[in-house]
C-alpha cells in the first residue's frame, strides 16, 4: 500500500512538473508573439520607464468617422490631462503630450513615364509610422502632420514596376496627374499577421488628403493614440 502511494505521489509530481513546464513555454511563446507585433509596442518604444498606454480602435466605415471628430477628440485629451493634473494648461500650447494616428483604406493609381499601376492604399494621418514602423529599404517615412501632403511610401514591388529600382527616394510619381514625392521604399513582411492585415501584397501609403482627393477612399476605419496613463485605466477611459 505504501509503495502504491509513493508511486502515485511520484506520478502526480511528474504531471505537475510537466504542466508547469508547458505553462512556462506557452507564456514565453505568447510574449514573443506580442513582442513581434511592433504595431502594438509604441508605448514601450516611446518610454521604457512606462507611464504611457496605447489604445487602438478599429471601426466600420459605416461609422462615418471624420478628421473633425479626431481633432475634437485630441482637444478633449488635452482637457482631460489638465483636469487630471498631469499637465498644466499652458503646456498644452507649447507641446503635445500625446500622439495620434489614423488611416483609411482605399485604392490608388500611380504613373511614371507611361508605366501605370493600381494598388491598395492606406491614406494616413497623424504619426502613423511611429505606430506602424514598416521596414524601410531606402528613404524615410513622412508624417501626416506635414504641411505638404504630397509624399508617399511604396513597397519594393511597386518601386521596381515604376522605376526598375528600390532606391528611388526623392523621385516623383503622378497620382491622378498630381506629382507626389516618393519619401521611401519599404520591405513587405511575410507571415500570418501581415497576411491578416492585408500587407502581404503591394500597398502604397499616401496622406489621407491625397487618398481622398486622388484615389478611391473607403473611409476612416482605424484610430490609435499614445497618451500618458497617470492613473490606472485613465487612458482607456478617454
Amino acid at each position: 500500500m505504501k509503495h502504491f502511494l509513493n508511486q502515485r505521489r511520484a506520478i502526480l509530481s511528474l504531471v505537475s512538473a510537466g504542466i508547469l513546464i508547458i505553462s512556462l513555454c506557452l507564456s514565453a511563446l505568447i510574449n514573443n508573439i506580442i513582442d513581434g507585433v511592433t504595431d502594438q509596442l509604441v508605448a514601450k518604444r516611446w518610454s521604457d520607464k512606462g507611464g504611457y498606454s496605447q489604445v487602438s480602435a478599429f471601426f466600420s466605415v459605416d461609422a462615418k468617422m471624420d478628421v473633425d471628430q479626431i481633432l475634437e477628440f485630441e482637444h478633449g485629451l488635452d482637457e482631460a490631462l489638465v483636469t487630471a493634473g498631469y499637465v498644466s494648461e499652458e503646456s498644452t500650447f507649447v507641446k503635445r503630450n500625446w500622439l495620434t494616428s489614423y488611416s483609411a483604406v482605399g485604392e490608388i493609381a500611380m504613373e511614371n513615364n507611361g508605366k501605370s499601376i493600381s494598388s491598395k492604399c492606406y491614406g494616413i494621418g497623424g504619426d502613423f509610422f511611429l505606430f506602424h514602423p514598416v521596414k524601410l529599404v531606402s528613404g524615410a517615412y513622412f508624417s501626416g502632420n506635414d504641411v505638404m501632403q504630397d509624399y508617399c511610401v511604396v513597397d519594393e514591388e511597386t518601386a521596381w514596376q515604376l522605376y526598375g529600382s528600390s532606391n528611388i527616394e526623392g523621385k516623383m510619381v503622378n497620382i491622378a496627374g498630381t506629382p507626389h514625392v516618393i519619401a521611401g521604399v519599404y520591405k513587405r513582411e511575410k507571415g500570418r499577421i501581415p497576411k491578416a492585415a492585408g500587407l502581404d501584397k503591394p500597398v502604397v501609403f499616401v496622406s489621407y488628403n491625397s487618398l481622398k482627393s486622388f484615389g478611391t477612399c473607403y473611409g476612416l476605419n482605424h484610430f490609435e493614440t499614445l497618451l500618458p496613463n497617470p492613473i490606472t485605466g485613465f487612458a482607456l477611459k478617454q
